[in-house]
């Protein structure tokens, strides 16, 4: 037989509202432990959280990374949108400087994933001018994206954060005047990529940040391209009234870097770690270049 603890109220939140059950008189006072012969095949001896936990097979697994990112007990792992297991307890490795994620995998689907080869990626909300990818994420939170390997066995991974691929550089300004991790930058005021970091120099003499230009846009970006802070609204407000002018709708949410590059002399493509100063705002002649950039 399987034994698993029987709660006094057994509340759980859902989508649709939250269900509860009361259980009799003597639990609600004191809880209990029922049992029953699942036909599992597990442990008799393991006391369990719940009967749904006794009655699914599971094997564990180790996921790590630098830091937390959002994560929780109960955090998902799905595979093609299905849930293949959760995350079961987080904790701090004083050893590697790491965290490590307890997780647990659905013995059904377990093999094909704790082999050498497998990957887990987290996934995140993420805003764009089309809308919000992976929307179901801003409901009920960061999940991980489970992908199979084909190996040896193995039960320990790292946790990956599928970084921007694209073209890196950094934006010198003297303060961050309303930039932020996310927010877009922009070209012809389209968005062609994002602020990946805002970090302080070292010295404390400016503001360092870092952007990804999308790969397909890279070759935009020449050694004579200019960047300027759009930073959402821009106001001129005068005694007869006012206007507002909004980059985008996702600038005036987030900040926004724009830039744009020379007809002529727009000199070469540049690697990833070049920098650029940021402006505080464009200068007439850079808004009506209209350069025609062959990948």
């Amino acid at each position: 037989p399987q034994f698993w603890k029987k709660a006094a109220i057994d509340g759980k939140v859902r989508l649709d509202g939250v269900q509860v059950k009361v259980g009799n008189l003597a639990t609600l006072l004191r809880g209990a432990i029922e049992f029953d012969r699942l036909g599992t095949g597990r442990s008799s001896h393991q006391l369990f959280d719940s009967k749904e936990q006794a009655r699914t097979q599971v094997r564990t697994l180790t996921l790590t990374a630098d830091n937390n990112p959002g994560l929780g007990v109960g955090s998902p792992i799905r595979y093609r949108g299905v849930d293949i297991g959760k995350i079961e307890q987080v904790e701090l490795d004083p050893a590697l400087g790491q965290v490590s994620f307890k997780a647990e995998l659905d013995k059904q689907y377990a093999d094909r994933f704790l082999q050498s080869g497998a990957r887990f990626t987290l996934v995140q909300a993420k805003l764009g001018l089309g809308g919000v990818s992976h929307l179901d994420t801003l409901i009920k939170g960061v999940f991980i994206e489970a992908s199979p390997g084909q190996g040896a066995s193995k039960e320990r991974f790292p946790l990956s954060q599928s970084g921007p691929i694209g073209l890196a550089l950094t934006l010198k300004s003297p303060s961050v005047s309303g930039i932020s991790v996310g927010s877009p930058l922009l070209f012809r005021k389209l968005v062609v990529g994002s602020v990946t970091q805002v970090v302080l120099a070292r010295d404390g003499s400016e503001v360092l940040i870092d952007v990804n230009v999308d790969k397909q846009y890279a070759h935009l970006v020449r050694a004579n391209s200019r960047f300027w802070n759009v930073s959402g609204v821009k106001a001129d407000i005068g005694l007869t009234g006012g206007t507002i002018e909004v980059e985008t709708v996702q600038s005036l949410l987030a900040g926004g870097i724009a830039f744009n590059t020379p007809e002529r002399e727009m000199g070469p493509t540049v690697k990833s770690g070049h920098s650029y100063p940021l402006y505080g705002k464009a200068e007439k002649d850079w808004l009506e270049w209209s350069p025609r950039i062959q990948p």
